[in-house]
């Protein structure tokens, strides 16, 4: 089966530290489709430090509060092309930063969002040396919308992105 050549970033977040004297951080991703028939993703980095914060964007539709801490999204009979995405949160001067909350949830496949449960939803934090990762589907398209993930990005006692 042929890697289709989808490329994307899910959402690349800043978290405002520098108001409350901290440094500013940025969320880097990269991310890469696979075939779903061989699940091994193709590599792909983003290793430059970022230069400027990226700006605060609006939440999006279908967020819902509590979803389970995750690093794969994938459920068992779901159909879809896997896709690894992983990256770094990093100060403006590359610095790695622990401990950020990041929230993801997108539509299936079909571009259907669940409402009633935390399918294809999820959260995780970064580590030591800011690092994230997540396996999930490609997602699906749905109307006035191209294929995305959301991602809400949260420091302790920082606002949210």
């Amino acid at each position: 089966m042929q890697v289709p050549a989808i490329w994307f970033t899910a959402v690349a977040a800043v978290l405002a530290l520098s108001a409350c004297g901290a440094p500013s951080t940025t969320a880097s991703t990269a991310s890469s489709p696979s075939s779903a028939a061989s699940g091994s993703p193709a590599a792909a980095s983003t290793d430059a430090c970022p230069t400027q914060l990226t700006p605060a964007q609006t939440e999006g539709p279908y967020f819902k509060p509590g979803s389970p801490p995750r690093t794969s999204l994938i459920e068992s009979g779901m159909t879809g092309t896997r896709l690894l995405l992983s990256g770094r949160v990093l100060t403006l001067a590359c610095a790695p930063v622990a401990g950020v909350t990041l929230d993801f949830w997108q539509a299936d496949a079909g571009g259907n969002y669940d409402n009633s449960g935390y399918r294809l939803r999820g959260h995780q934090s970064t580590d030591a040396a800011g690092r994230y990762s997540l396996e999930t589907i490609v997602p699906g398209e749905y109307p006035g919308r191209t294929e995305h993930i959301h991602v809400k990005v949260s420091a302790p006692g920082k606002a949210v992105l």
